[in-house]
């Protein structure tokens, strides 16, 4: 079937909030998986899979559980993308360095309000007793300290144990890096993009290195706002025709088969291939796109309380892994859905508005909790 990419200026379908709902949908979705699997495939070393399962079929979920790290490079594509079309929106009106400051303490106001009611509830399911907070902050004289850095995200950032996720400290820093990535991105373009992947190309010759750390996310947040300098995602929505989903899914099939090789190394590769099948074909697939929609208005809540979920019910229940995904998904699910009435009803998303620095209280972006 012939297709042609319409004038994206012209055409009626735009990347819009739905698109980036279904992606951070199915981002959670590889997210939670990932981590009730709980074995890892970094290295370069596919007899890995065999000495870890004990069937085909145990195999084979060992294979989506370890490649559901690519929900990293999902988050953090939309994370950069979001805040740069919210950015490129309020940088017509304020080009300055205050401009700037105010921007960044609006977002992290907008982040905050989500991950401290989350931080609140992670310590009641995991520090609920004198002994349990001691296991997790300590007992010396520096558990305060813990305790602050990990209320403020950035525990790792100092290298401090505690409840914080590495990946809330690193979204934190890209927040306050992000002006001055995006002013290299427009002088550069994809130029910046190959400087976000010199940690990864360093790591080659040093298969050592952590990545769980900010500067193995700056290849994806780049490419986020690229994106949405480019305008290139709008360009996507106007591809047309049964050819073009074809072409994305066999995009995806393959790249999958490169993520089984080459670990982590394939991940961004992966996560471009999912966003644009996202935008092709699950955004348009009814029933699909209201299930991952849903869970993508909620990912922010999702990704801050799953973990403390899956801890909470392996002390409680033996589960099957595949029973225990459900399990710890459902839960954050209605978890977060009660706290998102409980916010309305008490007005809280009001007083988060009002607190904010500037008119761009929702971003395209930012519902994942990263923008």
């Amino acid at each position: 079937m012939k297709y042609k990419v319409v004038d994206y200026l012209e055409n009626i379908i735009k990347f819009d909030k739905k698109h980036t709902q279904v992606i951070k949908g199915l981002a959670i979705l590889f997210m939670v998986l990932h981590h009730v699997g709980s074995l890892y495939y970094n290295q370069i070393d596919l007899n890995w899979y065999a000495r870890n399962s004990r069937d085909v079929p145990e195999m084979i979920l060992l294979f989506f559980s370890t490649g559901g790290k690519v929900c990293v490079s999902l988050f953090t594509i939309m994370s950069g993308f979001g805040l740069a079309k919210s950015y490129g929106r309020y940088s017509q009106k304020r080009s300055s360095v205050g401009g700037d400051v105010r921007f960044i303490l609006s977002h992290l106001i907008q982040f905050y309000s989500i991950y401290w009611i989350a931080f609140l509830l992670r310590l009641g399911m995991q520090c609920y007793t004198p002994d349990r907070f001691q296991q997790v902050f300590g007992s010396d004289s520096a558990a305060v300290l813990r305790f602050i850095a990990g209320f403020f995200g950035l525990s790792t950032l100092f290298n401090l144990r505690g409840l914080c996720d590495w990946f809330v400290t690193a979204i934190i820093i890209l927040y306050l890096v992000f002006p001055l990535l995006y002013r290299m991105g427009k002088h550069l373009r994809y130029g910046l993009i190959v400087i976000g992947a010199v940690p990864w190309v360093v790591r080659w010759f040093i298969p050592t290195m952590h990545v769980d750390t900010v500067l193995f996310c700056l290849m994806s947040f780049a490419t986020g706002i690229i994106l949405a300098q480019t305008d290139l995602l709008d360009k996507l929505c106007a591809l047309k025709g049964l050819k073009v989903k074809i072409i994305s899914a066999v995009a995806v099939i393959a790249a999958f088969g490169l993520r089984l090789i080459f670990s982590l190394y394939a991940d961004w590769f992966f996560a471009l291939t999912l966003l644009v099948f996202c935008t092709l074909v699950l955004s348009e697939t009814k029933g699909v796109n209201r299930f991952l929609m849903l869970l993508g208005s909620h990912s922010a809540n999702i990704w801050l309380l799953h973990v403390a979920i899956l801890r909470l019910i392996n002390e409680l229940l033996t589960l099957p892994v595949l029973l225990r995904y459900i399990v710890v998904l459902a839960a954050a699910l209605c978890i977060s859905l009660l706290l998102e009435w409980i916010k309305k009803k008490t007005k809280y998303n009001t007083l988060i508005r009002k607190l904010r620095q500037h008119e761009e209280a929702e971003c395209l972006g930012c519902q994942c909790g990263f923008g």
